[in-house]
């Protein structure tokens, strides 16, 4: 009988980066056009693959391994693209100056040249899911998640507790001081319209903004929006309200994909950036509903 040696390990590594590559060859080519590297978090002017004219939007994938450029002849001082991989994170800058476009570096400059993009994905993570479960939403329709900023006090979309329509008014204000404040809010459709849905007007104190529980009439977890009317400013947030078993779990999601969010710098603007939060929050209003469906089942 012959004595069966283990494999040294340089050539068990060797082997399976054959197979892998074997693997690759022998799928169709028409599946490995499937795959994305990433998204475009922002763009300006009209920016394509290589090979093809047609203008990439904000939403967008991108595969791997693929060339960016500009189309213009001449591309203005302010076109610019944003990319980020799989998990949010900003993986490739494009800025254009005198009607060259020149990739940014980590360290700030914009003069190195375009670089394809990377030829594989990060690996799945929870992150990651949630990610691209953001930026399928957003693709779909993104006017639907336009944020406006006007100068004054900024409110943050935020995810808040609302047990027996009692909610705690100082997650949704995030201690917002002064007022007095004229408060409503509208529930949002699954559809991303708002419904016909209002609660009665909601007069709101300074001194109060902190108290722990306010009564609202008929409002039951979901996705809602948050009217604030004062004498000298109006503004409007998104709120995403859940039971109290839910609320830290769906808390922690929100701010890590914030987190990432502010990661993008001043590269992608804050109102585009308030836009891919809305889209996440009506991603998990989403996902509460898929799981809600499944218990009843």
């Amino acid at each position: 009988m012959y004595e069966t040696r283990p494999c040294p390990k340089g050539l068990r590594i060797l082997a399976a980066c054959t197979i892998m590559g074997i693997f690759y060859l022998l799928v169709p080519r028409g599946l490995r056009a499937q795959e994305k590297v990433g998204y475009i978090l922002d763009v300006q002017g009209c920016w394509a693959v290589a090979g093809n004219s047609q203008c990439l939007k904000r939403g967008d994938s991108v595969k791997p391994g693929v060339l960016m450029g500009n189309t213009a002849a001449k591309p203005s001082d302010t076109d610019r693209i944003v990319i980020a991989d799989l998990k949010g994170d900003a993986i490739k800058r494009i800025r254009c100056k005198n009607s060259l476009c020149n990739e940014c570096r980590k360290s700030g400059t914009c003069y190195d040249p375009i670089q394809p993009l990377p030829q594989l994905p990060p690996p799945p993570s929870v992150l990651r899911a949630s990610f691209e479960g953001l930026m399928a939403l957003f693709s779909s329709k993104p006017e639907r998640f336009s944020v406006h900023r006007v100068r004054g006090e900024t409110l943050s979309d935020t995810v808040a507790q609302v047990s027996e329509e009692r909610i705690y008014l100082g997650q949704v204000l995030n201690g917002l001081k002064g007022g007095p404040y004229h408060l409503i809010f509208i529930r949002i459709d699954r559809n991303g319209d708002l419904s016909d849905w209002k609660s009665d007007p909601v007069e709101v104190g300074g001194e109060h903004i902190d108290a722990n529980q306010t009564v609202i009439r008929g409002l039951h977890p979901g996705l809602y929006e948050a009217n604030l009317d004062t004498r000298d400013f109006s503004k409007n947030l998104w709120v995403l309200f859940v039971n109290n078993d839910a609320y830290a779990n769906l808390n922690d999601a929100f701010r890590r994909i914030s987190i990432a969010i502010e990661t993008w710098g001043d590269e992608v603007p804050a109102n585009i950036k308030d836009s891919y939060r809305r889209a996440y929050l009506a991603y998990l209003d989403q996902q509460l509903e898929v799981k809600s469906a499944e218990r009843i089942q």
